[in-house]
């Protein structure tokens, strides 16, 4: 069983950084202005168009569970914003939760999200 366990978390750790080697490479392949999608609906102040690239980098290092990834490029948002402007990501922190940031333990982050989920359902997120 411990053997199991060891190699269970030996393959999650290369899939985890599988995972952020592909989003590296897919940023780096990227548009710098890519089309609308639903990541502008996350919300921020200052220039929509740095903005959104900003966090569509961001969401893309969620994807592969590299929480800190995100959270620099939310912060090189927040640093490129002008002086008294401060960019705020309504709805983000229910991704970041959803991608481990969350501080509570598993049973409770999954509920917590089910009725995260169920709200923006009702609302048309």
């Amino acid at each position: 069983v411990r053997a199991s366990r060891g190699m269970a978390r030996g393959v999650s750790a290369w899939l985890s950084r599988v995972n952020v080697q592909a989003v590296a490479r897919h940023l780096e392949r990227a548009p710098p202005a890519p089309g609308p999608s639903k990541v502008l609906n996350l919300g921020a102040a200052g220039d929509g168009g740095l903005v959104s690239a900003g966090l569509r980098r961001a969401c893309h290092h969620l994807t592969a569970n590299s929480v800190g990834r995100a959270l620099r490029e939310l912060g090189a948002i927040a640093g490129g914003a002008e002086a008294g402007e401060h960019p705020h990501f309504e709805r983000l922190a229910g991704l970041v939760a959803s991608c481990g940031g969350a501080s509570s333990r598993g049973r409770e982050r999954r509920q917590w999200l089910r009725q995260q989920v169920m709200e923006w359902r009702s609302v048309g997120v």
